[in-house]
């Protein structure tokens, strides 16, 4: 899955999950304002936007076209959205942002249940503190499109081929599927490996944090004990980790 396609799935997932709703204060998850939002999307994607700067609507515009996004303004007509991209950026330099879903639609964290920015209970408790919704020109500054490099592409190609290797796939999880690492299990941290432990071939590629969340797209493998291990991404790494270790 392209990084694009990640960043906006994790928007659309998370409006859907009423567990997140809208606050400018406590905005970094759970709940989030629509800046965080966008960040926390495109930093979950592997695009380092929040650890290169990027704290709000203010300076996001700067901070985005350094690490790989286009201003596509001039291509868009922001009137009707002809134009759009799924998983552009839509910004008011000032006062919004949302991302395009496709299909015109947008995707963004909006307003707290007493249509407010702060002072509201934890998660979603209307169903459109943070929402899918109809395209609209809010009105947008500029629209962002990030540019999948050729190595970025190569590179997915690769773990396309290794996960159809995988001895097993679950076609209900074909579509993304959310786990965290289980910090009652996990003190450290959990190895992410390239195959599964009791294979030869397998090799540490990095460690997931007690909390990270990660993706599973349905492909795994049993280990000789018949236990599970799953190919999952954490928006940075890509590879096996035993499945008991997540919640």
């Amino acid at each position: 899955m392209s990084k694009i396609e990640t960043a906006i799935k994790w928007m659309e997932d998370t409006a859907n999950d009423d567990s997140h709703g809208y606050d400018q204060i406590n905005r970094w998850g759970p709940d989030y304002d629509c800046s965080s939002a966008v960040i926390t999307a495109w930093q979950m994607a592997g695009v380092p936007v929040k650890s290169r700067g990027a704290t709000y609507t203010g300076n996001m515009y700067g901070v985005f076209k350094k690490c790989g996004f286009e201003d596509v303004t001039s291509s868009v007509n922001l009137a009707t959205g002809k134009g759009l991209k799924r998983g552009d950026v839509l910004l008011n330099k000032v006062h919004h942002v949302a991302m395009f879903c496709g299909g015109m639609k947008e995707v963004e964290a909006s307003i707290n249940e007493k249509g407010k920015a702060i002072g509201g209970l934890k998660g979603d408790q209307t169903g459109r503190e943070f929402l899918i919704r109809r395209y609209r020109n809010y009105p947008w500054n500029c629209v962002l499109r990030y540019k999948e490099s050729t190595s970025q592409k190569s590179k997915e190609v690769s773990q396309k081929t290794v996960a159809a290797a995988a001895t097993h796939f679950e076609p209900s999880a074909k579509n993304g599927v959310y786990f965290a690492v289980d910090d009652r299990k996990v003190k450290s941290s959990l190895m992410l490996r390239t195959d599964v432990k009791d294979n030869a071939n397998n090799k540490i590629i990095g460690r997931l944090l007690p909390g990270e969340r990660v993706i599973w797209y349905g492909y795994y493998k049993l280990d000789n004990n018949g236990a599970e291990w799953v190919y999952v991404t954490n928006g940075k790494k890509t590879g096996y980790c035993a499945k008991a270790y997540l919640c």
